[in-house]
């Protein structure tokens, strides 16, 4: 049996709660520690409330030993099936069991079986009884050869005691009720078992029986007094009571994923639950009367019991997690951290500790896990040059990094719930603390330029501040990280200087134009220049223009043997000097490329100096690139298209993209999404070049992420459009058909949006396959339909084209035409998909003759084999 959900409550006879177990917050909204201490009717709201206080003064009256009702505790909440009990009229005791629905299993696979028991199901409307548990070990069958009927099991049932456990089992049609019968039950051997059936019914939500639940366990013959039933004993003695304590606690702790133990005054083990036997390696039988130190370390025992004693002189509760480092040893002496609750119980029969264990291994390792997560994070927050904080939505501080510390010389410590007025000058606090509460109210990322005061003077620093958001997306802080640009600064105003005097220059020549004399220096610069090189006349005359314009980390007079300057060589060589490409330092520090021309002047036959005539050539240079870019997109592009036809049982299959520009908006795929299915995609962006490029590449990622063999056509392309249309810009648009090819049974179906297809029969009759909604991107919602199935046969072709096919121009301006190239492919329709497509691009190219092509086309033909 599996359930979905389950908690247990141990309540006094207030209805205040004493421990819990199980997924608590997800049954009742509230974590354990919430509920602890208040009473469990408490949890329940509007109707629900009423139930629970019903069922709880039946307990109180002593008018019922058990109620049961099914209702979620609020809404938003799972609903549940809730038993509540009183096991011992005379224990302070209320167990309150809350799941959600139970679903029988099927014979267990696992190997995991509970000891001695068998486990069975019967859904009493069908009447199919579900057997799990240890069937082979208590009555020799497997759980496959066992009566899946209540008449089927009743025939196992010894003749003197079949009518008593029959009436019992009947009883739950009526009303829902706890149950337990003693009868014997013929074995696999033939041999009579004596065995006890503890069962319970599970009522719907209109109070009626459904479900019978139970476990059998076997008796000891010792016990039993032989096959015959003990004398005070018969089937129906107890079928319409509620049991006794034991049984009505053995029923509870069994299906609970904690592990329960009751231990006695003496310190000894008198039950145990399927989940702590796993847990610790040991059966019921071998646990039952053994001390509860068998389950610590041998050399932690002597202690426990010295601690078991004193506690029992005073039993307090004592909850789980109480932050004892407390260790359990498994029966093959492993050792496995534990957590313990401890509740003690009076009984008729004396004190009872009921006991939750709780294995904390996989716990302790996640928390190793992320305090070594954490140790990463401290490591790189206290290593990095910038300042890392963080803040509460109030402005107090949560954390300050090493950075911090030096800058400001305040130990981190101090920092914490200190604010920014606490430290920093009234104007500057007042200022951090208007970003701190505009990133908080708009939840997102800003940079802001702050000043903070240093040792040296103000600094200015970029601040990158964004929100802190918990686990739900509440907001709770500020964190930021502020980067020190203080000499950044200093040097962009160096710069504005610079630039400032070169505006002073005049000259109408829209070339470059400087002198250089003969020893090297500028004497003089033109408007044209101070635009181009960013610099003022000032700065440029008496420099050497190696240093100024080549290489700006070099001051004039300081050049090395190697360093080279074609300038500088014509003036010192006194000819002309002619230089296609070369670079130019801008003020401020960025190059340009210039073509430029060094010309020398002389008077009276000596040279005098030299002009240097120069002119941006970026824009040549941009175009040559861009053109090489657009090369290597197109390249990219290419490898994006599938470079080989798929195989397909029973299918021919190409497709081929030829570009009109080198970047292309047409696209095509083949997308497996099993063995025996494929999908066709073929795309056609509006327009061609870069833009409807992207667009495709887009596109194509976002279906090639989708696509698989559960995927529903109309939602991937009514997804796809709310991405376009959010991307593409205005009138932009992508028209797309998808067909997705079963080989199995010979059928397709397709999806397109504002794009068609074409099925050609055997015999050349066409079929058209038209467009089944709008195309994508150009509105924000757009409604799609999926086409029945189309079944194909040996012959039949599936045609999918781009639009720059039929648009394809002659000399005369007569279109290539969609009639054109369907004629074309049936009078080749016997030949091989890849052939059909290259030979109909060629008559298309043929057609236009001269003319260059005005769009892209992409072909895709399936033939059926």
């Amino acid at each position: 049996m599996t359930h979905l959900d389950e908690i247990l409550l141990v309540c006094g006879c207030d209805g205040r709660i004493r421990s819990c177990t199980g997924p608590v917050a997800q049954l009742v909204g509230d974590e354990r520690e919430a509920i602890c201490g208040r009473c469990w009717t408490d949890l329940f709201q509007n109707d629900a409330a009423g139930m629970a206080a019903a069922a709880m003064e039946q307990l109180k009256s002593g008018t019922s030993e058990r109620a049961q009702f099914r209702v979620s505790v609020s809404d938003g909440l799972p609903e549940a099936i809730w038993s509540c009990s009183r096991p011992d009229p005379a224990a302070d005791l209320v167990i309150v069991v809350g799941r959600t629905d139970v679903t029988p299993s099927t014979p267990d696979n696992t190997g995991e079986r509970p000891n001695g028991r068998v486990v069975y199901e019967w859904d009493v409307t069908a009447d199919v009884v579900v057997w799990s548990g240890s069937c082979e070990d208590v009555l020799g069958y497997s759980a496959g050869e066992l009566p899946t009927s209540l008449a089927g099991w009743l025939e196992l049932i010894h003749p003197d005691d079949r009518y008593g456990a029959g009436r019992g089992h009947a009883g739950g049609r009526t009303e829902p009720l706890t149950t337990r019968f003693i009868y014997r039950v013929q074995k696999a051997d033939g041999s009579w078992a004596l065995v006890q059936d503890l069962a319970s019914f599970i009522a719907d939500r209109n109070g009626r029986p459904v479900r019978m639940r139970g476990t059998l366990r076997t008796i000891p013959r010792e016990r039993s007094g032989g096959e015959e039933l003990p004398d005070d004993v018969s089937p129906a003695a107890t079928s319409s009571d509620a049991s006794t304590a034991n049984d009505l606690l053995q029923l509870i702790v069994d299906s609970t994923p904690t592990g329960i133990l009751a231990v006695d005054g003496e310190g000894r083990i008198r039950l145990s639950n399927p989940h702590l036997q796993q847990t610790f390696g040991y059966t019921a039988r071998e646990l039952e009367g053994e001390p509860v130190e068998l389950l610590l370390p041998e050399r932690l025992r002597e202690r426990h019991r010295a601690l078991r004693e004193s506690w029992q002189k005073a039993p307090l509760s004592r909850p789980m997690g109480s932050g004892l480092p407390l260790v359990g040893q498994r029966s093959d002496g492993i050792e496995i951290p534990i957590d313990i609750s401890l509740e003690p119980v009076r009984t008729s029969a004396g004190m009872l500790v009921l006991c939750t264990v709780a294995d904390r291994t996989e716990r302790m390792a996640a928390e190793r896990a992320i305090l070594e997560s954490d140790r990463r994070l401290n490591d790189i927050i206290d290593n990095t040059s910038a300042v890392i904080y963080l803040k509460s939505l109030d402005g107090r501080y949560l954390l300050v990094n090493r950075q911090w510390e030096i800058l400001f010389d305040i130990d981190r410590q101090t920092m914490i719930n200190k604010t920014d007025h606490d430290v920093f000058p009234e104007d500057l606090a007042i200022a951090f603390r208007e970003n701190d509460e505009l990133v908080a109210e708009s939840g997102r990322l800003h940079e802001f330029e702050e000043i903070a005061p240093h040792a040296d003077g103000p600094h200015t620093y970029i601040s990158l501040k964004f929100p802190l958001r918990r686990s739900d997306g509440t907001i709770y802080g500020v964190a930021g990280i502020s980067t020190d640009i203080t000499e950044r600064i200093e040097a962009e105003r160096a710069h504005s200087a610079l630039k400032h005097r070169l505006e002073l220059i005049v000259n109408s020549i829209g070339d470059g134009l400087y002198g250089v004399d003969c020893d090297g220096k500028i004497t003089f610069a033109n408007s044209a220049a101070e635009r181009m090189l960013g610099r003022g006349t000032g700065e440029l005359c008496g420099r050497d223009p190696h240093a100024v314009l080549h290489d700006a980390s070099h001051d004039a007079g300081n050049l090395d043997d190697d360093d080279s300057c074609h300038v500088c060589d014509a003036s010192q060589a006194g000819v002309q000097t002619g230089i296609e490409e070369d670079l130019f330092c801008r003020g401020d520090g960025t190059t340009f490329p210039v073509e430029y021309t060094s010309t020398p002047v002389f008077d009276e036959g000596k040279r005098v100096g030299s002009v240097v005539t120069f002119r941006d050539i970026s824009e040549r240079i941009r175009r040559e690139r861009a053109e090489e870019e657009l090369r290597t997109a197109q390249a990219v592009q290419q490898l994006l298209y599938p470079r080989s036809s798929p195989t397909l049982d029973g299918v021919d299959i190409a497709g081929a993209t030829f570009p009109a520009a080198m970047a292309c908006g047409d696209y095509f795929d083949f997308i497996r999404t099993g063995q025996d299915e494929l999908v066709l995609a073929l795309g056609d962006v509006s327009g061609h070049g870069l833009g409807p490029a992207l667009q495709m590449v887009e596109a194509r990622a976002y279906l090639r992420a989708t696509i698989n063999g559960d995927s529903d056509e109309q939602q991937v392309l009514t997804r796809l459009n709310s991405l376009l249309y959010e991307d593409m810009p205005v009138e932009s648009f992508l028209t797309l058909i998808l067909a997705r090819i079963d080989a199995r049974s010979r059928r397709f179906r397709y999806a397109g949006a504002g794009h068609n297809a074409y099925l050609m029969r055997p015999d050349g009759e066409i079929e058209d396959l038209p467009s089944t909604g709008l195309v994508l991107g150009l509105v924000d919602q757009v409604e799609l339909t999926i086409s029945e199935p189309y079944a194909v046969g040996t012959g039949d072709l599936l045609l999918m084209f781009s639009d720059g096919l039929q648009e394809t121009m002659s000399p005369e301006s007569v279109l290539f035409g969609m009639d054109r190239a369907l004629d074309f492919i049936r009078a080749h329709r016997h030949r091989s998909a890849s052939e059909i497509l290259e030979r109909l691009y060629r008559a298309s190219r043929e057609f236009a003759g001269n003319n260059s092509p005005e769009d892209d086309v992409t072909l895709v033909i399936a033939r059926f084999l």
